[in-house]
């Protein structure tokens, strides 16, 4: 355990969290000597020890490693070691906390600390900002900007008067004794709820002026959640706007509160700047009750965070203004803001972390820009629009919204350069996926960084992030199955602990636990009344920011990336919630609302289908009473439910249960909703829709099942209602799917926009756009567009696959099959093995000079697909080059396809048979223009080589519907056999695509070449067939003449 010949303990200190940090100021400073080694004596240490003899360590080891490389020296935190290190008698709280953590960082158990910065002490948040304004920040600035609209804009002299002059006015009002009816906090809160706009954030400064807690409100939500919000947290006065009027008086009626507009307020400032508000705030308001007073300024909230939680109660937060220092001196420190840089203000200021992001920007002096509309923000053309004008350098979003930028790249390539200012991308709220950041670098800007951030529950901000440079290549970024949450931020630690409550060793799986300043404060004592048992003692420090720990529902496990920095990554989530909108939404919420309707529901059960993804869609299982329909239960849940947590609600008969268990059986409910979704694909009852025009008619099929499949609304119900949906909320109240659906449409040729919908006022207007869309941009008969064409054409080219293009053709197809092919996803077919089962068979395709590379001519002929094809008959060949058996499982379902072909038509030799085996494309490199483009050239081009080549047919195999779809009906194959793949058998018994839907077949297609052909001779085949030259040389067989 002790180097006896040096003394050191523990060895050498751990590697920073980021390789550009390690040389900072602080570290260089611990190299060199150090003070003379101190002796620790206590029973406690010598029996961990087995010594008998006191042990020598030297200080400069044990700042070495529990500071964790930080890049400023923090006071608080060497106190804290320099007292662990000068106890005499150690207890459980003082040394052996000490050895704890050190041996868990030798032995790489479950701990990751995160660097110890300094933070103001003993000084409020405004307070704070209040000594930049006046050190460091110019106040004839300007702080607030508000766009389209410059009468508006605020210095930051103007912002500090204005708020002095807002606070002074408060606190002469009268609360009808409303101060002395606390919160049982025995705090002061004022709430506010109102749209985003420039008033807000004046009037938070003011509040915070005043000494009391900020809560925000989000308007959105019903009044019964208002109500008990309310009852909850106690504010003294809630700050509204005149459009909320309605909406309070029914929260009126449900609980005691006083109302303010935020017109009077801004009228108290319109009548006049008076002298008083040039004259700093520094009088806070002070307890009624002297026998109860408020505790200091530094001490008290600044904000309030109502949060729901797995129980079925409403969970208040407190957050004091080291958890906001904290949290502003961790961005400004990593992600430094310029001087003279333009921060977009939220969408939405209704959550603390908002709060948080225009404190930050204020503090530091920037300005920051009000939209004109809190929508603008989620409408991809529009944000990117604001970051051109403002040559914006950070964005932050939520995962769903990078989905909807990125989509919104690839459909007009135009916007990247307006985003080419944007060096940080803050995600935050949800986990990332890989193919997401991939496709992200492929389009972004070459100077952008994808800062990952995650954020756990009951949390201020994120408590651990990870930065991804921007490199053009995702596979340097040296990722892994799931992206690494990456190091805590400052001031926190994060453990991974097994069921004894004791840190797991790196690799293994444990629950996280976090501790740390931006967790939500306790008093004194008050952890024995929490009721949650998530709050516990923290038996690795005694530090006080650090002397609880929260128990979170996440599961992961810390490894090494390259280069030996310890990250953690996230792996499953046990807690019944998904995030929507950045929003968390708790399935058992849901569950508890509809329980409150026993009339209408008598027995419910809630899930998610495809959870994370861009289309997951929240789903009721609903035991109606008699009489009840789904709609009435709909109408129900949207008078108390905010829109993003309304499901879509199917009745059932019961709710199925695991046997011998009244616990509700998910998976059934989950094949049970995926059948309705097949059901759904197969609706015919259209003649509702009383469209004569069949073009008319396949536009709305298609808008129809496109909408049911991203915004989960029951196809028959949505058809009826067809006529009046409203589609402009495809762009206002739901921008992310609207996009989504924008992008599907277009896969299906219908090149319309999200503006489009904006004034379609029912379905013939938007179905009669998409056919005069589809006919402007040159579709014919499912054919490619004729731009499309020539396209493709100039931009790409075709040639033969030779044998130096291997590493990167297997690398390719190999990714492309494992991320996009359903039946490698259902078999869990790594990278690995499908890059192993390329390099086996490449020698099988490369030899007859039948396969195909495409290039793309304007970037260093970069390979963007390929195309793998040999003779039918060589096909048994590959059956030995099987590396695993989830591979193999693809061979033996293609060998079952093609035993005992019902077609009599097809060809019996085998010999003269062309087989197209595995196509890829990158889809991260090409727009979907450019897939279907380059599609259409491939299999015309395969046409003719297999006709030259003196080929009598040549075959596909279709693996998904969209595929066959393709051959079938865009280039005429025949099918000569299909299966459901889900009831494919193998040759070891088990059924490896038994979680396929039903709607997954399998089918092989082939097309003729005789009728081509019937008017050559065999003489000039061969002729054709001798004089074939390839795209390296000049002639080109397959060019589109």
């Amino acid at each position: 355990m002790v180097d006896s010949a040096s003394g050191n303990l523990l060895g050498n200190a751990p590697p920073l969290p980021a390789e550009k940090y390690a040389d900072s100021p602080s570290n260089q400073s611990l190299k060199g000597k150090g003070p003379p080694s101190l002796i620790i004596a206590g029973g406690s240490i010598q029996s961990m020890l087995q010594q008998s003899d006191p042990v020598k360590i030297n200080v400069d080891e044990i700042r070495s490693i529990l500071e964790l490389n930080s890049g400023d020296d923090n006071q608080s935190a060497t106190n804290e070691k320099e007292e662990l290190v000068k106890k005499s008698e150690p207890d459980e709280t003082g040394s052996a906390c000490l050895w704890k953590c050190l041996k868990c960082q030798k032995t790489h158990k479950g701990i990751l600390q995160g660097s110890r910065k300094s933070i103001p002490n003993k000084i409020h948040v405004i307070q704070h900002w209040r000594k930049q304004l006046n050190n460091r920040i110019n106040q004839k600035k300007l702080a607030i900007l508000v766009d389209a609209n410059n009468d508006s804009n605020v210095t930051y002299q103007e912002l500090d008067e204005f708020s002095n002059c807002i606070a002074y006015k408060l606190k002469k009002l009268k609360f009808t004794g409303r101060f002395e009816n606390h919160n049982p906090q025995g705090e002061l809160v004022i709430a506010m709820c109102h749209p985003a706009c420039y008033e807000y954030i004046v009037i938070i400064l003011a509040i915070l002026k005043l000494g009391a807690a900020f809560l925000p409100i989000s308007y959105e939500l019903p009044a019964e959640r208002i109500a008990e919000i309310v009852k909850l947290t106690r504010p003294v006065l809630t700050i509204i706007n005149a459009e909320q009027e309605d909406l309070f008086e029914t929260v009126g009626s449900l609980v005691e509160m006083d109302v303010l507009l935020i017109d009077d307020i801004w009228g108290m400032l319109e009548k006049g700047v008076n002298d008083q508000s040039l004259i700093p705030f520094r009088d806070p308001i002070q307890s009624p009750d002297p026998a109860k007073p408020y505790p200091p300024m530094w001490k008290r909230t600044v904000a309030i965070a109502v949060v729901p939680s797995e129980s079925q109660e409403l969970q208040a937060n407190s957050y004091d203004s080291r958890a906001f220092l904290n949290r502003m001196e961790w961005e400004n420190h990593f992600f430094v803001f310029l001087t003279s840089e333009f921060v977009l203000a939220p969408p939405t200021y209704d959550t603390i972390d908002s709060l948080a992001d225009i404190l930050t920007a204020l503090t530091v002096g920037v300005t920051l820009v009000v939209l004109a509309s809190p929508n603008d923000f989620l409408q991809p053309d529009q944000l990117f629009s604001y970051c051109k004008t403002y040559k914006v350098r950070r964005l932050t979003m939520w995962p769903s919204l990078l989905r909807s930028c990125t989509f919104s790249m690839q459909l007009f390539e135009d916007l990247v350069q307006q985003v080419y200012t944007v060096r940080y991308w803050f995600v935050i709220g949800g986990l990332l996926r890989i193919e997401m950041a991939e496709m992200f670098f492929e389009l972004a800007p070459p100077l952008a960084l994808l800062v990952h951030m995650y954020q756990f529950e009951d949390c201020l901000g994120a408590l651990a992030f990870h930065v991804y440079e921007c490199g053009g290549n995702a596979q340097n970024q040296n990722f892994y199955s799931r992206l690494p949450v990456g190091f805590p931020v400052p001031n926190t630690d994060i453990y991974i602990l097994g069921p004894d409550m004791k840190p797991v060793k790196d690799g293994n799986s444990g629950t996280i636990y976090l501790t740390g300043v931006q967790l939500p404060r306790l008093k004194k004592n008050e952890l024995e009344k929490i009721a949650s048992a998530a709050y516990l003692p923290n038996p690795f420090s005694n530090h006080k920011d650090r002397q609880v720990m929260i128990k979170t529902t996440d599961i992961g496990r810390i490894t090494k990336r390259n280069g030996g920095t310890r990250v953690l990554i996230h792996e499953i989530t046990k807690a019944r919630y998904v995030q929507v909108s950045n929003q968390i939404v708790w399935l058992s919420h849901i569950e508890v609302y509809l329980r409150r309707v026993p009339h209408l529901v008598k027995k419910n059960h809630c899930i998610c289908y495809r959870p994370h993804e861009e289309d997951q869609i929240l789903v009721a299982f609903c035991v109606l009473a008699k009489g009840v329909t789904v709609v009435t239960v709909d109408e129900e849940l949207r008078l108390c439910l905010p829109g993003l947590m309304v499901p879509e609600v199917i009745s059932v008969k019961e709710i199925p249960l695991i046997p011998d268990s009244q616990i509700p059986d998910e998976n059934s409910l989950l094949k049970m909703y995926q059948e309705l979704r097949q059901e759904g694909k197969n609706f015919d009852n259209w003649e509702v829709l009383k469209i004569g025009d069949p073009h008319i008619l396949r536009a709305a099929k298609i808008l129809a099942y496109v909408v049911y499949t991203y915004l989960g609304i029951g196809i028959g119900e949505l058809v009826e209602k067809l006529w009046n949906w409203p589609f402009v909320q495809l762009r206002h109240a739901n921008m992310c799917k609207g996009v989504y659906i924008v992008k599907e449409l277009h896969r299906n040729r219908y090149p319309i926009y999200i503006d489009d919908f904006l004034w379609a006022l029912d379905l013939n207007a938007i179905s009669v756009k998409m056919v005069e869309a589809r006919k402007d941009r040159g579709f014919c008969n499912n054919r490619c567009p004729a731009d499309e064409v020539l396209f493709v054409k100039n931009r790409y080219r075709l040639e033969v696959m030779m044998q130096n293009t291997r590493g990167t053709i297997c690398s390719l197809l190999a990714k492309c099959f494992t991320q996009r092919d359903q039946l490698d996803y259902f078999a869990e077919v790594n990278y690995l093995d499908m890059r192993k089962f390329f390099d086996s068979t490449w020698p099988l395709f490369v030899s007859k000079k039948l396969s195909i590379v495409i290039r793309k001519k304007k970037e260093k002929n970069r390979v963007v697909g390929a195309v793998l094809c040999m003779s039918w008959h060589d096909e048994i060949k590959i059956t030995s080059n099987a590396i695993t058996p989830n591979v193999s499982y693809k061979i033996e379902l293609i060998q079952f396809l093609e035993a005992g072909l019902t077609d009599e038509h097809f060809p019996q030799d085998r010999t003269n048979v062309l087989q197209i085996c595995y196509l890829g494309l990158d889809a991260s490199q090409l727009t979907s223009y450019e897939i279907h483009g380059l599609t259409d050239k491939i299999i015309r081009s395969m046409l003719i080589v297999s006709k030259v080549r003196g080929f009598d047919a040549l075959v596909m195999i279709a693996f998904d519907f969209f595929s066959l779809d393709i051959c079938v009906n865009t280039y005429d194959f025949l099918v000569a056999k299909e299966c459901q793949v889900n009831q494919f058998v193998a040759s070891d018994g088990t059924r490896p695509y038994e979680l396929c839907p039903d709607s997954l077949v399998s089918a092989i297609c082939w097309k003729p070449l005789s009728k081509i052909e019937e008017t050559h001779s065999p003489e000039k085949k061969t002729v054709k067939h001798k004089t074939l030259t390839f795209a390296h040389e000049h002639k080109k067989p397959w060019n589109d003449k």
